[in-house]
């Protein structure tokens, strides 16, 4: 803290020189000047460090004859700005410079977006810019509170959301609601239904009268468990019927894939452009469009550079850079492998995804090249819970 202030004041580095330095050294003293850094030289001579006023006080100890005294070098901040006296232009570009900085923390130009899996983060941006938030907002009109309220009704799928801003850079997290399973309520007659085609392999009835055994093929939508009970001293009743029912269930899927496919051939030859994003903005710095080689094809690829001076404080200029590299269309020949490989990966995420969690027994695959193509058709065997609940009409 003493250096960052005495840079601030201004000091010299001294050389002395005199019969007795310690008697210069126990002159300032009694006087009130400040020495440090101090390093003899010789019998006769100091070098000492000294604030720019007690550099005037020593000058009149010297010229009592205490001992010379010669200056080495100017240190601090004053002696830096005399350096630029008479430089009007320079010092009012460095003014106008902090104050245009100083102007630009105040303002948001960097929005990221955290947490979102299924709602897209153009979707949250749109909403956020419709309340006032996005690009140049003054950051002190950010009410955290009142924008999560408000996105909360705009988005329902919300659940959470906070808006934290860190110098020019505004943080979005946002958290999902999770979808709530509908629920029939227990007062409500219902039937079992099989919600898929299957064979039956174990049922476990806790409400209803089973209308299915165990080994019994059912087709989607059959009833399974129904809710009408028939005793000898209640008479007819409905209920809501509630039962286990495991089952068999089998899957079918083809997928297709052309034998020939058309690449790209690079032919080495390529073009760079720029542009500038200021505040949202597009300034492009080229003439003319992308068609340099209309006979051929044009691969173009985007790299962005956002400027920064830290890591919570963005200028509002982004660098973009665009490749634009030639090719030649060129037809080749899918492999066999290749094909099946693929096919055979597409095929599995949909039937995890239609099988929803169930138990796979077994897959099977059969791939083919016919008029051109490659095709896979899948087979496989799952065990899974097909009971589905339904209000009784």
């Amino acid at each position: 803290m003493i250096s960052v202030f005495n840079f601030f004041r201004g000091n010299v580095r001294v050389e002395l020189t005199s019969d007795f330095p310690e008697r210069f050294i126990n002159v300032c003293a009694q006087n009130s000047i400040a020495l440090w850094d101090i390093q003899r030289t010789g019998p006769h001579t100091l070098v000492v460090s000294m604030l720019g006023g007690g550099y005037q006080k020593v000058l009149a100890f010297t010229a009592r004859g205490v001992g010379q005294v010669k200056i080495i070098r100017h240190m601090g901040l004053p002696p830096f700005l005399l350096r630029f006296r008479g430089r009007f232009a320079l010092i009012a570009s460095l003014l106008t410079m902090s104050a245009a900085l100083f102007t630009l923390s105040l303002f948001v130009w960097e929005i990221d977006v955290s947490g979102n899996e299924n709602i897209p983060k153009e979707v949250i941006l749109q909403e956020l810019n419709a309340l006032g938030i996005g690009i140049g907002t003054y950051r002190g009109g950010i009410n955290s509170k009142e924008i999560q309220n408000q996105m909360i009704l705009k988005i329902p799928e919300l659940e959470w959301l906070a808006v934290n801003v860190n110098g020019s850079r505004a943080d979005v997290g946002v958290r999902e609601r999770d979808p709530k399973p509908e629920i029939i309520p227990r007062n409500i007659p219902c039937n079992i239904v099989a919600q898929k085609a299957g064979l039956i392999t174990s049922i476990n009835t806790l409400e209803g009268s089973p209308a299915v055994t165990v080994g019994e093929a059912v087709e989607s939508g059959q009833l399974l468990v129904s809710g009408l009970i028939d005793s000898n001293i209640v008479g007819m009743r409905r209920v809501h019927a509630m039962a286990d029912v495991t089952a068999r269930t089998w899957y079918e899927y083809t997928s297709v894939i052309p034998s020939t496919a058309v690449g790209k051939r690079y032919t080495g030859r390529e073009k760079n452009r720029f542009a500038i994003i200021l505040a949202g903005h597009r300034i492009n710095l080229y003439w003319g469009g992308p068609e340099k080689y209309p006979a051929l094809g044009m691969e173009k690829t985007v790299e962005r550079k956002t400027l920064k001076l830290s890591d919570n404080f963005t200028l509002p200029f982004m660098w973009v850079t665009e490749t634009l590299t030639e090719y030649e269309p060129t037809e080749f020949r899918v492999s066999r492998a290749s094909a099946d490989a693929f096919m055979r990966y597409a095929l599995d995420l949909r039937l995890q995804a239609e099988s929803d969690g169930a138990e796979i027994l077994s897959v099977n695959y059969n791939t083919t090249e016919q008029g051109g193509v490659y095709i896979c058709e899948m087979t496989a065997e799952c065990l899974e819970s097909i009971a589905l609940t339904v209000i009784m009409p």
